[in-house]
């Protein structure tokens, strides 16, 4: 089956359920289809160049690539002590941080209650299987606020499915919506799948280098 590039004269299209027909390829007019929050593409052999369509969909997509009811919510203060034990999947391949359930609680939580922020988790049959953050800083080269993410994480069972796309193309969304003047984010330089990934996306590595002082 192939889906046509006409598709994407269809605007109004909400859902599109196309699993289990041998599809290969994706048209890139897909992406274009500003109010699609739906797509079920399970049991196809989908090469790297639809899988590339699927990652630069609307940030709105609730169901894309492989699982069904994936959706990507503001994260509830329930939500946080979940939040907390996925950080520590995140801290055991970074060198700069160590795992602390206490601490980890702890910021996630002051985090939750600051002004400007947004802290997004990726939800399954109740579950949370992934997440971001993101907080408000003051950038004198901007003269305004920026946005700060951090904290991008999915859980193993979930990677590879277009959920950290999606994770990051709705934070962008609200970074444009706060009217913040840029998005900035670190990433381990031994980590060349979390480099390739953000590259990939848009983000530029910049000459500067971080430095910490532990107080």
């Amino acid at each position: 089956m192939k889906i046509p590039d006409e598709i994407g004269r269809y605007t109004k299209l909400k859902t599109l359920d196309l699993e289990g027909n041998a599809i290969v390829d994706l048209p890139d007019s897909l992406a274009n289809l500003p109010e699609l929050t739906t797509l079920y593409i399970d049991g196809n052999p989908l090469s790297r160049g639809a899988k590339k369509v699927i990652e630069i969909l609307q940030p709105e997509i609730c169901d894309i690539h492989m699982k069904r009811g994936i959706t990507i919510d503001n994260a509830k203060e329930e939500d946080l002590e979940e939040m907390a034990h996925l950080l520590s999947l995140l801290f055991a391949i970074e060198q700069d941080f160590e795992i602390n359930y206490d601490k980890q609680l702890a910021g996630i939580s002051k985090l939750f209650r600051s002004e400007g922020k947004a802290l997004l988790v990726a939800r399954h049959e109740g579950e949370v299987v992934g997440m971001v953050t993101m907080q408000r800083l003051i950038s004198s080269a901007e003269g305004d606020y920026i946005g700060q993410i951090e904290d991008l994480v999915v859980k193993e069972a979930y990677r590879k499915m277009g959920v950290g796309s999606r994770l990051i193309n709705k934070m962008r969304a609200i970074a444009l919506e706060y009217g913040y003047k840029r998005i900035q984010l670190a990433a381990d330089e031994d980590n060349a799948n979390a480099l390739r990934f953000y590259t990939r996306r848009g983000f530029h590595r910049t000459h500067l280098k971080m430095y910490h002082f532990k107080a």
